[in-house]
């Protein structure tokens, strides 16, 4: 039978742990300080609210203000993909994102894979944008050089001091346009964080991982690196409000596009016995006050900008889509644009759906947010392969091993035609922006999907 006096005794620390990280000590425990780590991750150029689930940035950016004003150490953090999804951010090539987040105040954020969607040398625009730096330990430039503004860097807060790191996933060549990222490296991450933390461990009370991961990267890291206190992660979209524990490391995650400001507070022993408890939770952005004058003026001009050439309206939907329904719209589309046999678009590159209702041309923006242009690859039956051939095997579409087909793509997947589409005779590329393509079907012909 258990002990009802060591219940008791646990449940007391509980609560003073409890007490200490709402700013507080219970009676006759030693107080303890604490670190609130504010963060979002996987922004995706989404700085304004558009959709009744998002409250912009700019009432996420009143909520920091008010934070820092009543608690001495506050950090503002992201864990990287903050441009990518939306107009401002895809007409002006990810800029105007980092001037945002600049007024927003974050203190430092980490490179995500989309941040090479415009080329590595674009990140330079985006640390000049930046007045916080940009955390890359394991990405470098083909020279040899980090492509971030640095690996790591510790912070003091009122006499706590606090130790960040930035990753991206090693995978991000596979998921990067090569166009402009040529020569690039991603070392391996476990192997060098077993070298790089324990260094940073030395000079810091808190060590904070900013992981463009994956959660499940997050978790094998936590097992395998001893020494992180807490993952603000990122890349796979999951809201982790409850921090997750993986042995004494605290991985915590906001899903994406700003819906949610993950706040994270962590209870350091100033006696050096070192982290003492790590509570979390996910605010919606909807419930947060504000907005904040100073960044609601700045996305405004930002948004006044791309307003005219993207809220124009160009069709109506008679029922809301997923983004399943609009990739089979694209594909459609382009298929009849090119008189192609079939047509394909690799999963995830087709970003959001359609509203019922008035469709805008800003909704195939968010749809289609990376600039791609109509390609046809001439392939014979028996070399169709990668996943448009495990598609076609799954709806039982039946191959002539000798005819020559045609497939109405885009400029990516012909990047990485074995993955995507087999091995293809040819590939002939447009000019054309698939993005204006379907605009202008819309226009013309309306949202039907057509045999």
């Amino acid at each position: 039978m258990s002990n009802p006096s060591t219940h008791r005794t646990r449940a007391l620390a509980i609560l003073a742990l409890l007490g200490a990280l709402a700013g507080t000590a219970a009676a006759g425990s030693a107080a303890l300080d604490t670190v609130v780590v504010l963060h979002t991750n996987d922004l995706h150029g989404h700085i304004s609210g558009d959709d009744g689930r998002r409250g912009g940035v700019a009432r996420m950016a009143a909520y920091v203000r008010r934070a820092r004003a009543t608690q001495p150490r506050v950090l503002f953090l992201d864990a990287g993909d903050c441009i990518a999804g939306t107009p401002v951010s895809t007409m002006f090539r990810g800029a105007p994102i980092f001037e945002v987040m600049s007024a927003m105040g974050y203190d430092a954020a980490a490179l995500g894979n989309h941040e090479f969607d415009h080329g590595w040398r674009r990140i330079a625009a985006f640390r000049e944008a930046a007045t916080f730096p940009l955390l890359s330990a394991n990405a470098y430039a083909p020279d040899g050089e980090l492509v971030a503004d640095r690996g790591y860097l510790v912070l003091e807060l009122s006499g706590v001091r606090v130790g960040l790191i930035g990753v991206v996933t090693e995978h991000t060549p596979h998921m990067i346009t090569k166009r402009g990222n040529r020569g690039l490296a991603f070392l391996p991450v476990v192997p060098l964080l077993r070298e790089l933390v324990p260094e940073v461990r030395r000079a810091c009370d808190v060590l904070i991982l900013l992981s463009h991961l994956g959660s499940r990267a997050d978790r094998v890291v936590a097992e395998e690196v001893r020494g992180i206190d807490l993952i603000v992660g990122g890349h796979d979209h999951r809201l982790i409000a409850e921090p997750e524990m993986v042995g004494s490391t605290a991985i915590v995650q906001a899903l994406h596009s700003a819906a949610y400001l993950g706040e994270t507070k962590v209870a350091v022993d100033p006696a050096g016995g070192g982290v003492r408890a790590v509570l979390g939770r996910a605010i919606p952005l909807r419930d947060l006050p504000g907005p904040d004058p100073a960044v609601a003026a700045a996305v405004n001009r930002w948004e006044a900008r791309v307003s005219a050439v993207v809220d124009v309206p160009i069709g109506a939907a008679e029922q809301a889509w997923g983004a399943d329904r609009a990739a089979a719209f694209v594909e459609q589309v382009m298929r009849s644009w090119a008189g192609a046999d079939f047509g394909f678009y690799n999963e995830g590159g087709v970003r959001a759906g359609l509203p019922a209702g008035q469709v805008l041309a800003r909704h195939v923006w968010m749809m289609l947010p990376f600039g791609n242009v109509l390609a046809t690859a001439t392939i014979e039956g028996r070399h169709i392969g990668g996943q448009l051939g495990e598609r076609l095997r799954g709806d039982g579409v039946r191959l002539d091993p000798g005819r020559v087909y045609t497939v109405a793509t885009n400029s990516f997947v012909c990047e990485r035609p074995g993955t995507f589409l087999g091995e293809p005779d040819s590939i002939e590329y447009s000019d054309a922006l698939i993005r204006d393509i379907v605009i202008d079907h819309i226009e013309r012909e309306g949202l039907g999907l057509g045999p």
